[in-house]
């Protein structure tokens, strides 16, 4: 568990102080609740928190060299990623789109675009597909 407005900055939503704002203006739910106590704690793994009605996901961030991260974001806003670094001081002088969801196109270049074939639009279907929420099983260790 983290302070709601800790996790809303590590997922890109706002900065810490930001989100506070965010929370005291009535904008964010956890689990279809409004929140609005600063210091409210949630779990980014296991509740549905959403801002202005539209769920967070936490960005994945991995260094690659001093200088270069590569960011994954489940959900891209206007500027969302440089948002991020510059919430961080990270200088941000090219940024390069990889991939949208499970497609991928090294060969297209910057600027244009081709038709999708039929088996990249059933796996664009598939990936944007409601999941069905897994219920935890409870287990019972065994001596």
């Amino acid at each position: 568990m983290e302070r709601l407005q800790k996790v809303l900055s590590r997922a890109g939503v706002a900065s810490r102080r930001a989100a506070e704002q965010l929370m005291l203006d009535g904008r964010v739910t956890v689990n279809g609740k409004t929140v609005r106590e600063l210091g409210t704690k949630a779990d980014p793994a296991g509740d549905e928190i959403k801002v202005d009605g539209r769920r967070t996901q936490l960005a994945q961030v991995r260094p690659l060299r001093p200088d270069v991260l590569e960011v994954t974001i489940r959900e891209g806003r206007n500027r969302q990623v440089r948002k991020m670094c510059d919430a961080i001081g990270h200088p941000v002088t090219e940024l390069r789109r990889v991939a949208i969801g499970p497609i991928r196109d090294a060969k297209l270049k910057v600027g244009s675009w081709r038709e999708l074939t039929a088996d990249e639009v059933r796996r664009l279907r598939t990936a944007s597909a409601p999941k069905p929420r897994q219920s935890p099983i409870a287990t019972k260790a065994v001596e």
